[in-house]
């Protein structure tokens, strides 16, 4: 079936994470918005051709409203 939308006014969680974990970091978008979130990823929120950088800091300063922070298996015990 189609998935359903959140809500426009739902929180939105900016999901940060290395290219290595774009799979988890995916699955985990999903997850959020099947539970009623909004999630801002990468992939899923930044056109091709668009400038990554001016894009990110628009989302940060306009949009988010709660922040995760994958830490990537290579990071971790160092």
């Amino acid at each position: 079936g189609a998935k359903a939308e959140p809500p426009e006014d739902a929180p939105t969680v900016f999901i940060c994470h290395a290219s290595e974990d774009k799979e988890y970091a995916k699955s985990l978008h999903d997850k959020l918005e099947n539970a009623g979130l909004n999630a801002w990823i990468d992939q899923e929120d930044i056109r091709s051709g668009e400038d990554w950088n001016k894009r990110i800091k628009h989302a940060i300063n306009e949009e988010i409203d709660y922040f995760v922070v994958l830490q990537s298996k290579a990071m971790q015990g160092k």
